[in-house]
């Protein structure tokens, strides 16, 4: 017993059991919080322990979302995809082509001469291309002529197709306003497209 003990009187003895008996009631209700986590804690452990056996919740055994659901492994990530088909086959020739054209090899590595009358086909591949777009001016003549009987004098009537006016058909129109509202270009610079055209 400490000797600090003997020498205390009713008052500070009074006001060391006080202190004593608040943190007492500290201690109790440490206790009791600490007491409260360790049942929290075991009903944690009890309900991982009952969810061991158990398979993983899922899309599809659950209401989870699609989403969540875990994607499939790759077996081959580092795999780069080829492109589709079977490698090694080309496209099929065209059965009529329109133009044929035979290149025959002119001269040996040794730089002999080779005739092309012994020359065998090595190898055919097809090389399809658009015609070139060319404008076709079409010159419409109206004719005239005396009527014997009367003497008045008939003009031929211009075609439906082509009525005078606009040289421009309905192909070209069709064209610039294509160029000028999806292209953007400019009306003033289909002056250049046409001369570029017609060359």
């Amino acid at each position: 017993m400490p000797p600090e003990i003997d020498s205390l009187n009713a008052d500070s003895l009074k006001g060391l059991v006080l202190s004593l008996l608040a943190k007492i009631d500290d201690l109790v209700e440490q206790n009791k919080t600490l007491l409260a986590r360790i049942d929290e804690l075991l009903a944690r452990i009890a309900e991982l322990e009952g969810r061991a056996g158990k398979p993983p919740k899922t899309p599809t055994n659950s209401s989870l979302p699609p989403s969540s659901g875990q994607k499939a492994n790759v077996a081959n990530a580092t795999t780069k995809k080829g492109r589709k088909g079977h490698p090694g086959i080309t496209r099929e020739l065209c059965a009529n082509p329109d133009v044929t054209r035979d290149v025959h090899v002119e001269r040996c590595a040794c730089g002999a001469k080779l005739p092309s009358a012994d020359q065998a086909l090595a190898r055919a591949y097809d090389h399809v291309e658009l015609p070139p777009i060319k404008p076709v001016t079409m010159r419409i003549n109206l004719h005239r002529a005396n009527c014997p009987c009367c003497g008045k004098t008939t003009t031929a009537e211009p075609p439906a197709d082509m009525p005078p006016g606009s040289p421009f058909g309905p192909g070209i129109v069709a064209l610039v306003t294509y160029l000028h509202g999806c292209q953007m270009v400019s009306y003033r610079a289909w002056p250049r497209c046409w001369k570029a055209c017609s060359a």
